[in-house]
């Protein structure tokens, strides 16, 4: 019997090609000043390219973390060490470079920043690497959590729904009976 692969291992695999299409699609040129690898920047030349997460990755069940749509490539300067245009030292800067140039991923990014799915879920993990391998834009369809609590064990309640973290399934938690749950098809869920 074949065993499975282990979630950290999968996600590493995940960071590591989505972090490599990033500065693929940019032509491995930073995309806010332009400069590639072998440019001259502060009198050294550039070895690489890094990837940067508009919305963090650490953010647990967003599956912003491995969307292409969710990136952008940048010189280590821009990246981490200038304090004036960093992109982690300075986000009002990265915004408003991010409006100007990039709208579309900018309103793509605000539209899902708060999007939660089951990454714990090897058919969802493996789904997002086919769409990384191919191109392809990411869609997941994602269970949005307003506000929650615990009902059992092993649900998480989001409003009137709610996930089974272990299998996926979104189910109906009834107002008169948090225990109860039935199915609930994605037209009766978005008119909520």
């Amino acid at each position: 019997m074949k065993r499975l692969e282990k979630l950290p291992k999968i996600r590493k695999r995940l960071f590591k090609l989505w972090s490599e299409k990033c500065r693929e699609r940019a032509n491995y040129k930073c995309e806010y000043c332009n400069r590639g690898k072998g440019d001259i920047i502060n009198g050294k030349p550039l070895i690489k390219v890094d990837a940067h997460h508009l919305q963090s990755r650490n953010i647990r069940g967003n599956p912003l973390k491995f969307d292409l749509r969710n990136s952008v490539c940048v010189c280590p300067l821009h990246h981490k060490f200038s304090c004036n245009e960093s992109f982690h030292k300075a986000p009002v800067i990265t915004i408003a470079w991010l409006i100007k140039n990039h709208p579309e991923r900018y309103n793509y990014v605000l539209e899902h920043y708060n999007d939660i799915v089951n990454l714990n879920n090897r058919n969802i993990l493996y789904e997002i690497e086919r769409c990384l391998n191919n191109n392809e834009e990411l869609e997941i369809r994602p269970i949005k959590r307003v506000w929650c609590w615990i009902v059992g064990h092993d649900h998480q309640a989001a409003g009137y729904y709610s996930m089974c973290w272990r299998c996926g399934h979104i189910k109906r938690v009834t107002p008169n009976n948090k225990a109860h749950f039935s199915e609930v098809s994605d037209s009766e869920r978005r008119k909520k």
